[in-house]
């Protein structure tokens, strides 16, 4: 029964988020309305997923390399959030958040 409960579970998830998100990422960049504040570890983990790919931010592996190889910091991944509208342009200079995006970096990513 708990098996049972647990798969219409799961089903009715799938079915709640994904279309959500899908159609999320059907918007074109230009029509999207930016979001008011994206969490810093989810900004982190999107680039680390390679979610911003199309702006030379690589993912997985290279965007572990590009960081630590100093290519790639808090300012950078904040830009392309606010050029694929995840952010609203006012975030590039908020220094909180950049700090808070920096430290998100420095505690996501393996220590080499």
């Amino acid at each position: 029964m708990q098996r049972i409960l647990l798969v219409d579970f799961s089903a009715l998830f799938c079915l709640i988020v994904f279309p959500q998100a899908i159609a999320a990422q059907d918007i074109p960049i230009a029509q999207r309305e930016p979001t008011p504040k994206l969490a810093p570890a989810t900004l982190v983990t999107m680039a680390h997923r390679g979610y911003f790919n199309h702006q030379n931010i690589p993912g997985y592996l290279g965007f572990v390399q590009d960081y630590i190889f100093g290519r790639i910091g808090s300012e950078r991944l904040v830009q392309a959030a606010v050029n694929d509208r995840f952010l609203p342009a006012e975030m590039i200079d908020d220094q909180r958040y950049l700090n808070v995006v920096r430290n998100q970096l420095e505690s996501q990513l393996p220590a080499y």
